[in-house]
């Protein structure tokens, strides 16, 4: 008989790929999921993630995206699910869904 039991299957990580200007849902996703938020526009774009019951949904909340360029963000470990808020720019811009 093995000493060790057989290792157990990791859970599989998602990556979703979004338009920075334009998107409205992102989800769902799961802890340690990323999400790549892509700006295809000529100017910046800053992102700001709302907290839900005290609990922010990513491990950076808060950043700003250059023209061209592409930004990464995961999903915090132990945070539970639900519609979290995000604005863009200042104005409303849509919600990320966190699963169980």
């Amino acid at each position: 008989m093995a000493a060790n039991p057989l290792p157990r299957p990791g859970k599989a990580m998602a990556t979703f790929s979004v338009n920075a200007a334009t998107v409205t849902s992102i989800g769902p996703v799961k802890p340690g999921d990323t999400i790549e938020w892509t700006n295809k526009t000529s100017s910046p774009i800053a992102i700001a993630v709302s907290a839900v019951n005290g609990y922010f949904p990513l491990t950076v909340n808060s950043f700003i995206i250059a023209a061209g360029e592409t930004y990464t963000s995961t999903v915090a470990p132990n945070v539970p699910p639900g519609d979290y808020p995000f604005a863009r720019n200042g104005k409303a811009g849509g919600k990320i869904i966190v699963g169980s």
